[in-house]
């Protein structure tokens, strides 16, 4: 798990444990209806722990593969510079004949 699932795990089971005290009358908290916010907001947390559990393997996956895209595409860069000047040159003779057609 990343940094960011375990955190979003923790604030899920803080949320949930604490809302759930208050809710079960564990913890008396008729002054203070502000902290009945607790187990939605857990549940909103457990749910985002959910998704980015679910997506922390096609992240890995698609890192490695723009990883490895722009390493062939720096590597053909490196091979082929003077191929790029001369299709750039002969692209400008072309543009030439055209216009003093």
């Amino acid at each position: 798990m990343t940094t960011t699932t375990k955190t979003l795990l923790l604030l899920a089971l803080a949320g949930l444990g604490s809302g759930l005290a208050l809710n079960s009358g564990l913890v008396d908290a008729t002054n203070a209806s502000d902290l009945f916010v607790f187990l939605p907001l857990g549940a909103v947390f457990f749910g985002l722990f959910l998704l980015s559990k679910l997506l922390e393997k096609e992240t890995a996956a698609f890192d490695r593969e723009r990883e490895a895209a722009l390493a062939a595409a720096d590597a053909a860069a490196v091979r082929t510079p003077a191929l790029r000047a001369a299709g750039q040159e002969a692209a400008a003779v072309e543009e030439r004949e055209l216009l003093y057609r």
